[in-house]
């Protein structure tokens, strides 16, 4: 799809993305009791559906969207349209995380993989999308993808309320 169309298109998802989480929350639910529960969506949750709208948009060194994107780039993006700001680097968002067991990792954290399986050897990121799966933007000629976790030599960071 030529990226004339693509922005648009993009920007009325997030919209439309909006505009649900806004009708969720007014829409309440009630449990046996009666009382009334809002459906929402949390920040992370919208960061992964944020960088899923992003399928196929192409990986460019130092780009961080809204058409583009290298690594840190679509993590920093995602969590920018969610409301939470992260620097465009890995080591900066790695610094600006809390730091999870791989156990306790949730769809919305980033996956940091690692050379020598310390900070130290960080070199990629990506957003966890859940079920083993990570949105990321992997390299020169790729486009932004839903993939497999890769490799065991990763960390994981929670990105803070």
């Amino acid at each position: 799809m030529p990226t004339s169309i693509r922005r648009p298109l993009n920007l009325a998802l997030i919209a439309l993305m909006t505009a649900l989480g806004f009708v969720a929350l007014s829409g309440g639910t009630t449990d046996r009791a009666g009382k009334a529960h809002a459906a929402t969506i949390t920040f992370r949750q919208k960061a992964v559906q944020i960088a899923a709208y992003q399928k196929g948009d192409p990986y460019r060194y130092g780009a961080d969207g809204p058409n583009a994107f290298d690594c840190s780039g679509l993590t920093k993006y995602a969590y920018k349209q969610a409301g939470h700001y992260l620097q465009h680097s890995t080591s900066g968002q790695w610094n600006e995380t809390l730091h999870m067991r791989k156990s306790m990792k949730r769809p919305g954290d980033l996956i940091f993989y690692t050379s020598n399986g310390r900070p130290s050897g960080i070199y990629h990121v990506a957003l966890y999308a859940g079920n083993g799966y990570t949105w990321v933007a992997r390299h020169s000629g790729t486009v932004v993808t839903k993939q497999a976790i890769y490799s065991s030599s990763y960390l994981v960071g929670r990105v803070r309320s």
